[in-house]
């Protein structure tokens, strides 16, 4: 689905089944573009071996950072299949969230 923010702050939030992440790279997230070169990405992603994280990517101008506070360690094994993830902005900036049930976390 694709659709425009509104202004001000909103909340946007989105649940996922992870077991379909079946292959190395394949991610279930939250995209909030800028511009076509431009956008931030909140994703639950595989990385290889059973690993699965949730990654927060900004990409500016093409260009991703990708720093380690920019993910999480591997998730444990017991760790819920069901995620949520939610983008929150006060109207000029943007965090996302996880949640393993009820928590969230940045």
């Amino acid at each position: 689905m694709l659709q425009n923010a509104p202004t001000g702050a909103w909340t946007a939030t989105a649940q996922f089944d992870t077991t379909v992440l079946t292959a190395e790279g394949q991610q279930s997230g939250i995209v909030v573009r800028k511009s076509a070169t431009t956008f931030s990405k909140f994703v639950f992603i595989n990385k290889g071996s059973g690993a699965t994280r949730f990654e927060h990517i900004f990409t500016e101008n093409q260009q991703g950072r990708l720093s380690d506070a920019d993910f999480t360690a591997t998730l444990p094994a017991g760790f819920p299949k069901t995620v949520k993830v939610r983008v929150v902005s006060d109207g000029e900036t943007i965090r996302g969230e996880y949640a393993d049930g009820a928590t969230w976390k940045p």
